[in-house]
């Protein structure tokens, strides 16, 4: 096992993730018992670390965990829109949606707008979020937000 191997790991799921969120992506938040929770339009989406889990015998990587920081459209609006998980399985059920589990055992269903949509509203809301984000000038409190949690996350580790 290498350090190059968990990076890899986790570029490698930043990479896809990228893919999905790049041509705006929403999140359907389910609780343990199957229970939808919340609906999320998804801002940015980022592996901040990966956790390796090995074969005590072998030493070989069984899985990982994967910390991961999400925010939402409008995330200046408050922390509310902001998001630290630490996701247990991920389950990729195609190239433009995924299934992660967080350690809380909710399921964080990621897809990609659909461009045969018939419902041009998450489109449009796409297309508001990057205008506003764009006339806001909304990169520093991105920034100042993704060191916060970057802090919290490793003050679990």
């Amino acid at each position: 096992m290498s350090q190059e191997q968990i990076e890899k790991a986790q570029q490698d799921l930043q990479v896809k993730m990228d893919r999905i969120i790049s041509g705006g992506a929403g999140c359907t938040v389910v609780d343990e018992t199957g229970e939808f929770v919340t609906e999320l339009l998804l801002s940015s989406f980022e592996i901040f670390k990966a956790i390796p889990f090995f074969d005590r015998t072998t030493g070989e990587i069984l899985r990982y965990d994967f910390f991961i920081f999400f925010q939402e459209f409008y995330f200046d609006q408050g922390m509310q829109y902001s998001h630290l998980a630490r996701m247990k399985k991920v389950d990729w059920i195609h190239e433009d949606y995924v299934v992660m589990v967080g350690a809380e055992g909710w399921s964080y269903h990621i897809s990609m707008f659909d461009e045969k949509e018939v419902d041009p509203r998450p489109h449009e809301l796409l297309e508001n979020w990057r205008r506003y984000y764009q006339d806001n000038e909304l990169e520093e409190a991105a920034g100042k937000s993704r060191s916060e949690y970057y802090e919290m996350m490793e003050a679990q580790l």
